[in-house]
């Protein structure tokens, strides 16, 4: 029987013929091909049913059945775990007509409708569904088996509701799972460009060849007609070889050259835009930093470790952050959060936005411009190494100044400004209130308007002043102008160095000197007014009381309406009046006009004014009580001594006349006395002229020595008279 080597017969009707198409070489089965080349090598179209047994295959375990091309490379492969197909052709060539990889399509009427249902190329994997029809579950699945019956699940499967890859890998050395291999020179290649198992999902690229945009697409399809692709990539990751994506375009892209991802509207100028392991979603966003995140319209991550979230956000240095609109983190480690925030200083915090104040004014948007510094709220700044700035417009411009409130301003170093328009100047200096200000180093203004302008000085209240170093003002209205000053109270002025005015109206202008009470005035140095608008004038001079008047130096004003002119000396009691140097006067209207008089008056008539060396108790009328008066006697004291023995003490006695008598000033009592101009005669030393006033007075214990000398001068008349009685009683009795 004639026929080809290897040819297999075929029983006809009644005889074998040689009329089959099938070769047997001993080692390889041909169907259509007198040379085989594999175990089954089939010629021609090819249709495939059955099942596979479950048994594990290697890498390069040869086919069960393979499909060749016309040039011989393996383009369809079936192993004892699995069916491979191989595709190849330039993408770029789809346009001309090549239509190389793999493709089902779909039959009406049992014809060739051309329509392809999935389609693997170079260029792209394509999957389409028609699900119109009522009740179809169109799609496209992937099946299991297990003990050659088929198997419910399917272990891919692809609708238009979802995709869902199931993998069973009990089985002992199973390498259950799903890959898309590719062709090189049409040979066998050994990388899989699409492979999803258990372990991991991995997708590879290959973008060496020119012009290549090897990747992974998902489209949209409108008429599902052959070859249409979507208006609009749905989900889109793929490579480009040069690294440069210019103009912009809508991309999910894996960026090999710096393993970086980016997604969205897509610009990439140069690969030195695109950090090592960055990350960039958003419109034309940048993560040029190392490790950093940009995300939003055109964010910009441009430090190491930055991130950038918002429209315009800007992360310039390492490790900085920036959300919100136009935030920009300027310096490293900086946070900058809220519409605008700027925070530009090592490691600095900007938080909040640009707004309107109270007046209606637009703020600006907060700004840390120093290193370590803080900015909290609407045009917040703090512009200074540690400065924190918190409110609407606060403004902290010293080094580590606190700013806190509306429109408050801390210059000053280590300064603090709290309130509403506060502001410290001064370094250290604290202003907490109303429109305070605090410009002296150390100050401290609290309240309402007040000013603390010297150093370490103090002003507390509405409106008070300290402007002095070591001044304080305290109250309202008060003013504490010179060094070391206190102020305190209502319009209270303390204006002379170490100066105190406490009370209401009061003033100290004096050095040193103490003003307290209501309108009283201590003008002398180191003087002091007390009470009711008392006035000391004179240095070291006191006024206490009511209206009363200390002006000279040491002088004492106390009680009511009393004045004092003289120095050293003092008035008390009711308008009493001490004008002469080391004066008195106590009582009621007492004057003590000259040097060294002492003037006491006890009723409520006005007193005589007193000579100079003169000690008067006016309208003394009755000194009670075990009272003792005494006067130096001492003869070691005393010299000119002359004894009055050897006057006529008597007659002068005898020519002295007392009288009764009542006072012009006051004809109620009687008294008893004598009169000094008689006296003035007899023994003139007891009588005293007061040329000043033109008034006499009388030392009456002047005349006890008369008395006494006058008594004993008596004593031998009587001594003498009764010896010349004796004698003559006894002449009698002869």
């Amino acid at each position: 029987m004639a026929g080809a080597q290897g040819q297999t017969l075929r029983h006809g009707t009644t005889t074998w013929e040689a009329s089959s198409n099938i070769y047997n070489t001993g080692n390889n089965v041909g169907i259509g091909t007198t040379s085989p080349t594999e175990k089954l090598h089939a010629e021609g179209n090819i249709r495939a049913h059955g099942m596979m047994l479950n048994k594990q295959g290697t890498p390069d375990e040869e086919p069960l059945f393979i499909v060749r091309n016309s040039d011989g490379n393996t383009v369809f492969a079936v192993y004892e775990q699995g069916v491979r197909i191989y595709v190849d052709g330039d993408p770029a060539d789809e346009g001309k007509g090549n239509r190389s990889g793999f493709a089902i399509g779909g039959l009406t009427g049992f014809k060739d409708t051309g329509e392809e249902y999935f389609r693997v190329s170079r260029g792209y994997t394509q999957v389409l569904f028609d699900d119109e029809a009522k009740g179809n579950r169109s799609g496209f699945a992937i099946g299991g088996l297990t003990g050659f019956k088929d198997d419910e699940k399917d272990y891919l499967s692809v609708s238009r509701e979802r995709t869902q890859v199931l993998f069973d890998d009990e089985a002992k050395g199973n390498r259950s799972g799903f890959a898309i291999g590719g062709l090189t020179g049409f040979k066998d290649d050994d990388k899989d460009y699409l492979s999803v198992s258990r372990e991991r999902t991995q997708v590879l690229f290959d973008d060496a060849g020119k012009g290549n945009r090897s990747g992974f697409a998902i489209g949209g399809l409108t008429g599902f007609k052959d070859g249409e692709k979507s208006g609009a990539s749905f989900f889109d990751v793929t490579t480009d070889a040069t690294g440069i994506i210019n103009p912009a375009q809508n991309r999910v892209l894996w960026y090999p050259l710096k393993n970086a991802f980016l997604a969205g509207r897509v610009l990439v100028e140069s690969p030195e835009n695109v950090g090592e392991n960055s990350f960039a979603v958003g419109f034309e966003s940048k993560s040029k930093g190392n490790y950093s995140q940009a995300m939003g319209y055109l964010a910009q991550a441009l430090g190491e470790y930055s991130t950038s979230i918002g429209n315009k956000a800007k992360a310039g240095q390492k490790n900085s952050f920036a959300f919100g609109e136009d935030a920009y983190a300027q310096g490293e480690e900086s946070y900058a959060i809220g519409r605008g925030a700027l925070a530009q200083g090592y490691r600095s915090f900007a938080l909040g936005s640009a707004g309107v104040d109270s007046a209606g004014v637009i703020t600006l948007p907060p700004q840390a411009l120093g290193d370590y510094s803080f900015a909290i709220g609407q045009g917040a700044i703090a512009d200074n190494r540690g400065a924190y700035a918190m409110g609407v417009d606060a403004y902290a411009g010293g080094k580590y100044s606190t700013a806190l409130g509306y429109k408050t301003q801390a210059t000053g170093y280590y300064s603090t400004a709290m309130g509403h328009k506060t502001e410290a100047s001064g370094n250290y200096s604290t202003a907490m209130g109303e429109s305070t200000v605090s410009s002296g180093m150390n100050s401290t203004a609290m309240g309402w308007q007040t000013k603390a302008s010297g150093w370490i000085s103090t002003a507390i209240g509405c409106y008070t002043e300290a402007s002095r170093h070591g001044s304080t003002a305290m109250g309202c209205y008060t003013k504490a102008s010179s060094d070391y000053s206190t102020a305190m109270g209502y319009v209270t002025v303390a204006s002379n160095h170490s100066s105190t005015a406490m009370g209401r109206y009061t003033v100290a202008s004096g050095s040193a000197s103490t003003a307290m009470g209501d309108e009283t005035k201590a003008s002398g140095g180191a003087s002091t007014a007390m009470g009711f608008k008392t006035e000391a004038s004179g240095h070291y001079s006191t006024a206490m009381g009511s209206e009363t008047v200390a002006s000279g130096q040491y002088s004492t004003a106390m009680g009511y309406k009393t004045t004092v002119s003289g120095w050293y000396s003092t008035a008390m009691g009711y308008e009493t009046v001490a004008s002469g140097y080391y004066s008195t006067a106590m009582g009621y209207k007492a004057r003590a006009k000259y040097n060294y008089s002492f003037a006491i008056n006890l009723d409520n008539s006005q007193g005589p004014e007193v000579g100079a060396n003169t000690f008067q108790i006016s309208r003394a009328s009755a000194i009670r009580g075990n009272v003792a008066y005494t006067n130096y006697s001492d003869k070691r004291l005393k010299k000119d001594i002359q004894y009055l023995n050897t006057e006529d003490n008597l007659s002068k006695i005898l020519r002295l006349n007392g009288v009764r008598f009542r006072w012009k000033d006051n004809d109620k009592l009687l008294n008893l006395g004598l009169l000094a101009q008689d006296v003035e005669g007899i023994v003139p030393e007891s009588v005293r002229y007061d040329e000043h006033n033109d008034i006499y007075s009388m030392e009456y214990t002047a005349l006890i020595p008369v008395l006494i000398e006058g008594m004993k001068e008596q004593q031998k008349i009587i001594e003498e008279l009764k010896a010349e009685i004796e004698q003559l009683k006894k002449n009698n009795s002869k």
